[in-house]
């Protein structure tokens, strides 16, 4: 936990010290008192930052962490405070504005009064906690135990414990109690050497005894005449070590014959003739050698050399206080026993590997069998697939996903089909990673299962160097080799050279992180959680298993376990815990209820959850291990509920105006960043946002909603955090009051309080309660369901973040004149989708910090003209999507409006005063609101004022109307517009087209267009744009009725969007697609097909995703060439498609995964593509997926 405070008080104490440090760059001109008391704040968070920086390891008690938390909220406020006296300055520095009282003997304003006092506060509190910096040195002084040993002996405790369970439930589950005799095999059948463990916890007491015990046994004496117990030296000697094993061989067999060997041993004087003598009694005769004091696996390693199998029933008992020797020197799959408690913290337990005795049939391909045929695989057939065909085809492949997600079943599934064909490989192992690395006795533990199966087994240990010995093997035989838990490029590197290279082997390569993943090989596979549908499967699965029926759940007890399973993230290893928790109880709403409300807390200390240990384990370090500029994002997570599906530029937009991401001149590679942006020497605030989105990607923090098949570099629109992370994040946020949540009912509660507040729709919307909370440090205010006007409080100055995006209703005109009248600090207002607003006031200007602004789906028509003021904005977002009806041209086909109507609407959207107008004003509004918003919806877009170009920062701009008188006017402002990225037009016709295709020709780097163009008033439009946006990633051309497309868009090199919203294109212009090299997503929209036919000739190399619109003339579509391999995803539109309409050459798709259907009821296409997808030759096995309409 400590990290993660630790992490977030990193990332605020840099944002402050970088604001600072601005600050005094621009004030040099001014006093230097000012100066002095910014020099001081800088340099004192300076300091700050070196001390978080060597905290990471120490920060384990109260004290350090309550600092910690301190510096944290110290840096905030500081930052509050200067943006404070920013939003103070219109014109002159806000620096100025504070020395004015005293420069010009002025009574100052309230608001400056306040600033001021703020900063003497704040430079009080800095310099009381510099004067505290003993408590700083007393962090290096007083030494305490690093965190990470502290948290590594906790769970050392942890598995003895879990250790401890297994073996008394072991000895529970036997009928008869086991000792040590009954364990060793005392058949006379040539068996392969015996290895148990004896381990006592907490401390050696009593482990003598049961050794002597049975040493001394009569049947033990008559089974192994060749005895020995030596107790290990160190340093090791051998030659010792073989003398003293001799000595006692021969002392304890000549007391049964009265010979003594003591003699003979004496006269061996050479160490060669010692181990020709040690090494011929061994391989002549049965033996048993108890082993005491072997601490480490380089001991048993030692000591291993000089003990061959010689398939005679020798044994070997090893005697060790370390738990993970003891489990290892047995090898796997091992069972532990306990064969004498103590007390409740101490037993004495045996780990013993109890091997086939026959040598009938192969072991490993009767135990893949077996596995095969009892395990039940749950969804992920498009990973096995993708597995089974790099296991053929690549020498080396990655695995990876988060812990408890299912890499190891995945490729165990993958492995054991190997194992089972007899086909290409002739041998196969399987290695868990020790940690840390041993790479000699990784070797030996590939080569023991290598050879598991062969004469050679039993010589594997006689091997002076099995490094060597594994490459030979690899060399001149065909292996499948998994290595399992590899942590670290280091560790790739240090095996690569053993296990790589060897063309016609494969290794297989298991492991969580991503990078780690595309350091060892291209060929990735992402295991990724399970879907909600697939969760269900898994969890009825399992109960049913446990409660020895087939179990149907009923409506209400299947919504139950839904909640519960999204919060389980798609994880099999917690769903499996929980269905096992819940099988006995699961006709008690009350106890899915309490693991509802009580998720981590009830998975992360119960003792019936000790199987998620090492999953809790893990998390804990996945997430101390995340980069500090990250911990703040992730945490941001929380604010959204459960299963919530985000926007991506909604989130990255918020990240901005949280100070998260800032503009940037470092190379990218300092943090981490991958991808396209990799490398740049400076970047954006919002391009190192969209990085820090891919990264939580990568790290499997975020998924696609209900995306299984899209590679993750495509660029997704929308996420969702995983379920099971989210929560643990939840956990963790409440404790440092980050984030707080209304949902519910809920009481008042003076701890309620933090940086960012999320209302929920369940909350009761109680005003009292809502009265009660602290919000003078809030941040971020997210709303979702009912809107009411209560919610904005004048507590909230500090407000950056105003997000209404999932409002369901009550927002009005009069609301968003509160909100900028009250939160004049507002760096990111969306008002998306509240239908109920319709103007903007003419005071918006007065929000000076405002940098996003999202009214789409509102019903705003116009910009007010202060916008214009607002010289830090980027972000305008307006406008609606308007359906292009593909069968009845009914958007075409609306009456234009009487031109009052009009009039009337733009006189309320721009006057300040409309509120007051009374009631006639309001009929009229209400009468002629739906005639208006019918004008509006014709292009999609929204008028803006004269003056645009005065937007200088402005990178996103869409979607404008300029079909109106003034349009051509806008169209030459956006000449000045140079930082413009992604721009939405509409109204393109053949009186603006000239000023359109000169503004864009002007913009070389936009990488987004939307052009809407006016129906029936755009023939040849679009063919003016003489240099197109090289950079130009997404293109969307709505209303067009050419057969031909523009030229100039085959000359687009990076074009990976293209969406086509036209009357009707040519089979030769759609091939003509095929040539853009990087094109991945076509969207194809028409009204009217040549010859009622849509057909791709083409070769589409990049292609990944198709969507058509079908309607009711399309009646055939076909893929006549097997070269667009790398399409996976077809998207169908069907609300009116032909009963008739056929597909043809799908089986000629070789990497096509899912066909997504939607909007179509009609049962018999549904067939005709299930039918279709069965012919497909794949082994992927295609599957049709039905959608939902989207709205």
């Amino acid at each position: 936990m400590a990290d993660l405070v630790l992490g977030l008080a990193k990332s605020a104490v840099e944002g402050t010290l970088t604001m600072a440090k601005t600050a005094i760059e621009e004030e040099k001109k001014f006093k230097k008192d000012v100066q002095r008391d910014l020099m001081l704040i800088s340099d004192e968070f300076q300091m700050m930052h070196s001390f978080l920086s060597v905290t990471k390891e120490r920060a384990t008690d109260d004290m350090t962490r309550t600092l910690v938390r301190q510096v944290r909220n110290m840096a905030l406020d500081v930052e509050d405070c200067i943006e404070s006296g920013i939003y103070l300055d219109n014109k002159s520095s806000w620096w100025r504005q504070l020395l004015q009282p005293c420069m010009f003997m002025a009574t100052p304003s309230v608001g400056l009064d306040d600033a001021i006092a703020g900063i003497e506060l704040l430079k009080s509190r800095v310099e009381a906690m510099g004067q505290r910096n003993m408590r700083y040195r007393q962090i290096g002084d007083s030494s305490p135990k690093p965190a990470e040993k502290m948290h590594q002996q906790a769970v050392a405790d942890a598995t003895v414990m879990d250790t401890l369970l297994e073996a008394r439930d072991g000895k529970m589950k036997l009928s008869d109690p086991r000792d040590l005799v009954m364990l060793i095999n005392k058949k006379d059948d040539a068996i392969p050497l015996q290895v148990l463990s004896v381990w006592g916890a907490a401390t050696d007491v009593g482990v003598a005894s049961i050794i002597k015990k049975t040493s001394d046994n009569p049947e033990i004496c008559k089974t192994f005449r060749w005895r020995a117990w030596v107790k290990l030296m160190h340093p090791f000697n051998h030659r010792e070590f073989i003398r003293s094993l001799l000595t006692q061989f021969y002392a304890n067999y000549s007391q049964e014959r009265t010979v003594d060997f003591l003699k003979p041993i004496e006269t061996i004087a050479t160490e060669g003739a010692l181990i020709d003598e040690f090494m011929k009694q061994v391989s002549e005769h049965r033996y048993l050698i108890f082993l005491e004091d072997i601490s480490t696996m380089v001991d048993w390693e030692a000591v291993r050399i000089y003990l061959p199998d010689m398939n005679n029933g020798s044994c070997i008992v090893v005697h060790t206080q370390q738990l993970e020797v003891a489990s290892l020197c047995v090898g796997q799959p091992h069972q532990v026993l306990e064969l004498e408690r103590l007390s409740d913290e101490h037993s004495i337990c045996a780990f013993f590997n109890e091997k086939r005795e026959d040598g009938e049939r192969n072991a490993k391909t009767e135990a893949a069998e077996k596995w095969l045929k009892e395990f039940q695989h749950v969804g992920r057939q498009t990973n096995l697939y993708v597995l089974r065909s790099m296991v053929y085809r690549c020498d080396v492949i990655s695995v990876f996903g988060i812990a408890g997600v299912g890499k190891s079943t995945l490729v165990k599934q993958a492995y054991y089909e190997a194992v089972t064909k007899h086909g290409r490989y002739e041998k196969f192992a399987w290695v868990d990673v020790s940690h840390p690395i041993n790479l000699r006795e990784l070797s030996r533990t590939l080569l023991s299962d290598l050879n598991s199966d062969s004469l050679q087994h039993g010589s594997n240990f006689r091997i002076k160097d099995p490094i060597q010995e594994c490459c030979c093997v690899l060399h001149q035989h065909r292996c499948l080799i998994v290595i399992n838990d590899l942590k670290s490029t280091e560790e790739w590197d240090m095996i690569k050279d053993t296990l790589a290279g060897h063309s016609q082997s494969c290794t297989i390569v298991i492991t969580h992180r991503e990078s780690v993943a595309a350091y060892c090989s291209k060929a990735c596979c992402n295991v990724k959680g399970l879907e909600i549908d697939e969760a269900l499967d898994l969890f009825k699965m399992r109960v049913s298993q446990k409660i020895g029926h087939r179990w149907a759940p009923d409506p209400d007890t299947t919504n139950a376990a839904k909640l519960i399973l999204h919060k389980c993230g798609g994880l099999p290893k917690v769903i499996v815990a929980v269905a096992d928790s819940m099988a006995p109880v699961l006709h008690y709403p009350e106890v899915w209820k309490v693991l509802r409300d009580r998720f981590v807390e009830i998975l992360e200390g119960h003792r019936e959850f000790r199987c998620l240990r090492d999953l809790f384990t893990w998390v804990h370090s996945y997430f101390r291990s995340c980069p500090d500029f990250l911990k703040p994002c992730i945490f941001y997570l929380s604010i959204f509920p459960l299963n919530q599906s985000i926007r991506r530029r909604r989130l990255v937009r918020r990240w901005v105006a949280e100070g998260y991401s800032r503009d940037t001149e470092e190379n990218s590679e300092a943090k981490g960043i991958t991808g396209p942006l990799r490398g740049h020497k400076e970047s954006s605030a919002e391009e190192t946002a969209e990085q820090f989105f891919f990264k939580l990607f990568l790290l499997c923090m975020i998924q696609v909603p209900g995306q299984r098949t899209l590679s993750s570099y495509m660029r997704m629109p929308r996420c969702q955090v995983n379920g099971f992370l989210r929560e643990y994040i939840i956990s963790r946020s409440m404790e440092e009051n980050l984030v707080f949540a209304l949902e519910g009912r809920c009481s008042i509660n003076a701890q309620r309080t933090g940086r960012h507040l999320t209302i929920g729709s369940t909350w009761d919307r109680d005003r009292i309660v809502f009265g009660s909370i602290e919000f003078s440090r809030l941040r971020s205010l997210t709303v979702f369901g009912q809107w009411e006007t209560f919610f904005i409080s004048e507590k909230m100055r500090l407000l950056r973040v105003l997000d209404l995006e999932d409002v369901s209703s009550g927002v009005t005109n009069g609301d968003v004149e509160q909100m900028v009248k009250l939160l004049p600090r507002l760096k990111f207002l969306s008002l998306r989708g509240c239908k109920e607003v319709s103007r903007l006031p003419d005071s918006l200007g007065n929000l000076s910090q405002l940098q996003t602004l999202d009214i789409r789906y509102t019903s705003v028509v116009t910009l007010p003209q202060s916008i214009t003021k607002l010289q830090k904005l980027q972000y305008i977002r307006a406008g609606t999507t308007v359906p292009f009806d593909v069968d009845t041209s009914t958007v075409e086909s609306l009456p234009p409006p009487p031109p009052s109507a009009a009039a009337e609407t733009r006189s309320l959207s721009t006057s300040s005063t409309s509120r007051s107008c009374g009631g006639l004003m309001s009929k009229l509004w209400l009468s002629k609101l739906s005639t208006h918003r019918r004008i509006a919806v014709r292009n999609g877009g929204i008028d803006v004022p004269r003056g645009i170009r005065l937007l200088t920062t402005i990178q996103t701009l869409g979607v404008i109307d300029v079909s109106s008188a003034r349009g051509r006017a806008i169209l030459e402002e956006l000449k000045n517009l140079t930082q413009l990225r992604k721009l939405g037009v509409s109204g393109i016709n053949r009186e603006n087209c000239k000023e359109f295709c000169s503004a864009i020709s002007a913009h070389g780097h936009l990488e987004s267009l939307s052009v809407r163009l006016v129906v029936d008033q755009n023939l040849g439009c679009l063919d003016g744009i003489t240099s197109p946006p090289e950079n130009l990633e997404s293109l969307k051309l709505y209303g067009h009725v050419e057969e031909k497309l523009p030229i100039w868009i085959k000359q687009l090199p990076n074009l990976t969007k293209l969406n086509l919203q036209m009357t009707k294109l040519t089979t030769d212009g759609i091939d003509n697609l095929s040539d853009l090299p990087n094109l991945r997503t076509l969207c194809l929209c028409f009204k009217e097909f040549e010859d009622g036919k849509l057909q791709f000739e083409g070769s589409f190399n990049s292609l990944k995703v198709l969507e058509i619109a079908c309607n009711s003339r399309l009646q055939a579509v076909s893929f006549y060439h097997a070269v667009m391999f790398r399409f996976e995803l077809l998207k169908l539109r069907c609300c009116s498609a032909s009963p008739s309409l056929q597909f043809s050459g799908l089986e000629k798709l070789k990497a096509l995964n899912e066909v997504w259907l939607s909007g179509s009821n009609d049962d018999v296409l549904k067939k005709h593509l299930k039918d279709r997808l069965l012919e497909h030759p794949s082994e992927k096995n295609p599957v049709l997926i039905e959608e939902p309409s989207s709205s």
